[in-house]
């Protein structure tokens, strides 16, 4: 094209001088390329593929038809003959190749959008005239989604309070990683002394491969205040400033514009307005819509200048809104400048911040996924340990101790197993724990690394306090603590319910709470609770002693156990209402009443070898004797058997150890003590000892008798129930042990030796029962059993079967602290005696 066809252009479209000069610059010639280090190609310079002759051409480019329209041009796709690819290509509206200001405005946007090289930024590789005159620039043709129809596909997958995944697989994370991809091209422009000014999800395409465009820079405004190490971008527009737009004009598209752009102050627009312009963009993709709408551009300008738009957390029906990403978008879209962010990189980085903390989270998420697996695993391999430790019990039960070792052996093989699993089971735990703390250093924040923690932390804090582990169970709520995020506040809380009934009703109840006084467990008064019935009455966790009282009636102790968030109520197994608390009408002096109720039996595993597991039962009201029965009580039976001419009998169930009897008969006949005891000391108040288990059975059939009441001896449960309550202690004093509280090998400084059934006061149960940490053992009534006694529906069965060992309860004066402990247990020969085994009497509550 030589200078005379230049010319006659130039006059055609009556072009200002400055633009003229432009045009001259940039010799605009068929197969010359702009910008221009690109290479200049005639259509003749290389063989081409075939192009039918009748096929529409722009230029000398075949025209396969319309991408799309805008008001100044229309972008089409063509076909490079030469290179034989397929481009896109910007061709000026017949209207606007009239108007000088549009024309200059193009062919800046060619000369812009071509010196801004970026990835996410389309390439120009040639601007032309077409034979009718027109300019046009040919680029990269973008096939994908615009943001637009992309946030419209993840909001119809996503529901209230949650996020989904699209067909297309979009996803929040996506989207946003597209959007910082977005912004980190405005970054660049704006790097380069560039703005874009129209900023919209329309104009911001994905490819089908990740590809991230920013589309349409005909309203760019070049500042020429670029920073980065490229040179700012130069038109010669830019230069001579000749065609600014005039202060007033707005430009743009009315619901992502700044306040500034929507007053018409063209002079301030600049990096901040683009920023405002993609927080804009981020609102549309929260929440589904654009900032502001209207049926026209004019509404829409309207509601912009009108004010803010409307709150994120106003919207109705969102998915989750992730507070940083708010935060982010409040801020870009500040109404004044100097508050947003200072130009698109700023706002990249931000938004990356967010998105490598969302991968983190990711990552996070899917380690809470593994430890989630492993826990189930662990609790199933505990929980087959403990059949198989049952099973190993009930094996070896039966088996004596000097029995041959094959006899042993399969019982041996099952608590060999049973460890195995329990060991499996507590790394699978462990290694659920290390996987969530590895979540927890990716995302320290994250509220399901911390719920899944708290969720581990809470199985064991209940174990450990189901077991009685109180050390472990204060460092295991410290982690509760420190993990939990409000799911936990009432069971860490631990306030739990009382309901109480009384037959008759109208008690007055008055509670006390144990705490521990120099090691012992002691009532300390709380507070009055009312008149019964009391029904769901608050308290914290923890052990109580209610006393019950109504006038003319003895007072009732009545424990009870606030378990963590638990409800006392008193019902018996299977029933639906509370069984009240009796108060009986009368209780003799040296009788103890102990209510019926749920107590905790077993579970001390530091007992004995052959302790019971730790489980829940109902014991029904019983009465048993404040004492052990005496060397007193005893002669009386002897001397009435003697009477009774039964002197056989009386030989038979005389105190005896090792040949040495502890009576003598007195020169009138009757039975006495002997004054040479070799032993220790022994007065008609010492409890009675050498006795068998069928002596004391004989006992009790003839104070029955006497009496008209069905006096026994004691089973293990009920004996145990007696002993320690209901809150699971240690001693019937409390958790500790002290020498000077039951009559124990260390508890004098001479000889060990029993003593009178009054001493040592502080060795009483809850209830008041006397001498069972200490003194003499008790025989139970019935046989032992390694597994304890059988439990139908939580209510233990008492089976004599005559022959069989039978179970020994309670510490003695020669014993070491562990033979104190309730739990404790041992089995004997029922016709076994020695000089520290004795009994006492229980009976049914009538």
């Amino acid at each position: 094209m030589d200078n005379d066809a230049i010319s006659k252009f130039l006059t055609q479209w009556s072009l200002p001088p400055e633009a003229a000069t432009e045009l001259r610059r940039l010799s605009l010639r068929p197969g010359i390329s702009l910008p221009g280090d690109a290479i200049a190609l005639s259509e003749d310079t290389f063989s081409s593929s075939p192009t039918p002759k009748d096929a529409a051409r722009l230029g000398p480019y075949e025209d396969l038809g319309p991408l799309g329209s805008g008001g100044m041009a229309e972008v089409r796709r063509v076909r490079d003959p030469v290179l034989n690819r397929v481009m896109a290509a910007k061709l000026l509206h017949e209207n606007a190749a009239s108007d000088p200001q549009r024309v200059l405005r193009f062919v800046e946007e060619a000369q812009v959008t071509a010196q801004l090289r970026h990835p996410s930024i389309v390439a120009v590789h040639e601007l032309r005239r077409n034979d009718d005159g027109r300019i046009y620039f040919t680029m990269a043709e973008v096939r994908g989604q615009t943001l637009v129809e992309v946030v419209d596909e993840l909001h119809g997958a996503s529901r209230s309070g949650r996020w989904g995944r699209s067909t297309n697989d979009w996803t929040l994370e996506r989207l946003i990683e597209a959007f910082r991809r977005a912004c980190e091209a405005v970054a660049y422009a704006h790097s380069r002394g560039v703005v874009h000014r129209d900023l919209k999800p329309a104009n911001v395409m994905v490819g089908r491969f990740g590809e991230v465009f920013l589309l349409d820079w005909g309203l760019a405004k070049v500042f020429n205040q670029g920073h980065s190490e490229d040179k700012p971008v130069v038109t010669r527009r830019s230069i001579a400033d000749a065609t600014e737009t005039q202060h007033g004009r707005v430009l743009g598209t009315p619901a992502y514009m700044p306040p500034e752009q929507a007053r018409g102050e063209l002079d301030r627009v600049g990096t901040a307005s683009d920023v405002y312009a993609l927080g804009a963009i981020l609102y549309t993709i929260l929440c589904g819509r654009a900032p502001y709408a209207g049926k026209t551009g004019e509404q829409v300008l309207r509601a912009r200048l009108n004010g803010p738009p409307r709150p994120l957390s106003e919207w109705e029906g969102l998915p989750d809104l992730p507070e940083h990403l708010r935060v982010i978008c409040e801020k870009a879209m500040s109404s004044e400048p100097t508050a947003r962010h200072y130009d698109a990189a700023e706002l990249a980085q931000d938004v990356g911040s967010w998105l490598d903390g969302s991968q983190r989270q990711a990552k996070a998420l899917e380690l809470v996924r593994r430890a989630s697996a492993t826990l189930p695993t662990a609790n199933t391999l505990a929980e087959e340990a403990r059949r198989l430790h049952e099973e190993a019990r009930e094996r070896l039960e039966p088996i004596a101790n000097h029995e041959p070792i094959d006899r042993k052996r399969p019982g041996w093989m099952l608590e060999d197993l049973a460890d195995q699993l329990e060991a499996k089971a507590a790394m699978r735990v462990l290694e659920a724990i290390r996987t969530l703390r590895a979540a927890l250093n990716l995302a320290p924040d994250l509220a399901e690394v911390h719920e899944a923690l708290a969720d581990v932390y809470k199985q064991q804090h209940e174990e450990a306090e189901a077991r009685g582990d109180t050390d472990e169970a204060e460092r295991l709520e410290v982690l509760l603590r420190d993990h939990d995020r409000g799911n936990l506040r009432q069971y860490l809380d631990g306030t739990g319910a009382l309901t109480l009934h009384t037959d008759p009703p109208g008690a007055r109840a008055r509670i006390f709470r144990y705490v521990e006084r120099d090691r012992r467990l002691q009532p300390e008064y709380f507070r009055a609770l009312g008149v019964t019935p009391l029904e769901a009455v608050p308290l914290a966790m923890g052990s109580y002693l209610v006393e019950l009282e109504i006038e003319g009636r003895p007072v009732v102790r009545y424990p009870v156990v606030i378990g963590r968030n638990q409800h006392w109520d008193g019902r018996p197994p299977g029933a639906r209402e509370p069984l009240p608390v009796r108060i009986p009408e009368a209780i003799a002096s040296d009788e103890i009443y102990v209510p019926a109720g749920w107590t905790q039996n077993g579970g001390d595993e530091a007992s004995c070898d052959s302790w019971l597991p730790k489980r829940q039962v109902w014991v029904d009201a019983m009465v048993f004797k404040t004492h052990p029965v005496t060397n007193g009580d005893y002669l009386a039976f002897l001397n009435e058997l003697e009477q009774e001419g039964r002197s056989r009998d009386v030989q038979r169930y005389l105190p005896r150890f090792e040949g040495f009897p502890p009576y003598e008969k007195d020169r009138d006949g009757t039975w006495k003590l002997r004054n040479d005891m070799l032993i220790f000391e022994s007065t008609p108040e010492h409890p009675v000892v050498m006795v068998d288990w069928h002596s004391a059975a004989a006992y009790a059939d003839w104070y029955a008798r006497r009496t008209g009441l069905p006096w026994a001896l004691p089973d293990e449960i009920s004996w145990e129930k007696a002993a320690r309550g209901v809150d699971g202690r240690v001693y019937p004093w409390g958790n500790h042990l002290d020498p000077t509280w039951c009559n124990m090998r260390e508890s004098r400084a001479g000889r060990p030796a029993l003593l009178p059934r009054s001493e040592f006061e502080a060795d009483a149960s809850p209830y008041g029962v006397r001498g069972m940490g200490g003194n003499s053992m008790d025989w139970c009534r019935d046989a032992f059993k390694g597994t304890g006694p059988p439990m139908v529906r939580s209510r233990a069965v008492v089976r004599e079967d005559p022959g069989q060992p039978r179970s020994i309860r309670g510490g003695h004066f020669y014993a070491v602290g562990q033979i104190s402990r309730v739990c404790h247990r041992y089995r004997l020969d029922p016709a076994f005696r020695a000089y520290m085994l004795g009994f006492r009497l229980m009976r049914p509550a009538g």
